[in-house]
């Protein structure tokens, strides 16, 4: 599972694995995962199919019908220019889990970062993971590492 650990608290910090045995966290992460699926969910007992049905059509309440939305936006007194926004859209599933929580620091951000009218169109909340993106680049533009490998780049370091 991959995380903001800026933003998340997630199990125990001891610990590198995470054990989910509340029945009710094993049923919010089906929600969550059968929200954002695409065509295909997979699940371990074929002799269960009720039970798929029954909790994807629950999930299916929380499905965007589009997840993203595309704005086109006229700039004053440019009349060849334009800005396009790109944003998903949210999903809130109301998604609780035991082993997993905001941090109080991310709480407070957002509650300031909410405050500015105007707000800027990128905000890296970890600036290391923007330094190891562009360390990264570099080496991918010498061929040293492949373009689509910055995942495992990240599990290097």
């Amino acid at each position: 599972m991959f995380y903001d650990e800026g933003v998340y608290k997630v199990g125990d910090r001891k610990k590198k694995y995470v054990s989910v045995t509340s029945l009710n966290d094993i049923k919010m992460l089906n929600k969550l995962q059968l929200s954002n699926c695409n065509e295909v969910a997979y699940f371990q007992n074929e002799n269960d199919t009720s039970y798929l049905v029954q909790e994807s059509h629950k999930a299916s309440f929380f499905r965007r019908p589009v997840k993203s939305s595309l704005q086109i936006h006229k700039i004053e007194n440019k009349p060849n220019s334009e800005l396009i926004q790109l944003k998903p859209q949210e999903l809130k599933v109301g998604l609780q889990l035991t082993f997993l929580r905001v941090q109080k620091k991310a709480k407070m951000w957002l509650k300031e970062f909410e405050k500015d009218r105007f707000q800027p169109a990128i905000v890296p909340r970890d600036v290391t993971i923007t330094n190891k993106y562009q360390e990264y680049r570099e080496l991918s533009k010498r061929g040293i590492k492949h373009p689509l490998g910055f995942v495992g780049f990240l599990g290097e370091s």
